[in-house]
């Protein structure tokens, strides 16, 4: 969980309120892609949705090709959220041009 609050820069009590079983258990976060960089709120600030930490629902009805999971591995790599951002653009960016069969 310090891991988390490092990586989201969240207070040690922000971060026991993510403390829930089923993410845990799971060992990856899932999360869909479009949600993550089009914040509402502020376009140049991605957010984590509290829905995606709850592992027992779809991360996204909207754009449920979008859908992914981050690991444990991939948050170790990648200390940051904009390093991590980074990692999965160029993932959905790989998966795109697969999709098009352009890759």
């Amino acid at each position: 969980m310090s891991r988390l609050a490092e990586l989201f820069r969240l207070g040690p009590e922000d971060v026991l309120i993510l403390n829930r079983p089923v993410a845990i258990q799971a060992g990856c976060l899932s999360y869909c892609y479009q949600c993550l960089v089009l914040n509402p709120r502020d376009v140049y600030s991605p957010y984590w949705k509290d829905a995606w930490i709850d592992g027992g629902t779809s991360p996204c009805r909207e754009h449920p090709r979008w859908v992914g999971r981050v690991s444990p591995k991939d948050m170790h790599q990648n200390r940051n959220v904009p390093r991590l951002l980074r990692l999965l653009e160029r993932r959905w960016r790989r998966i795109e041009r697969k999709r098009r069969g352009t890759g």
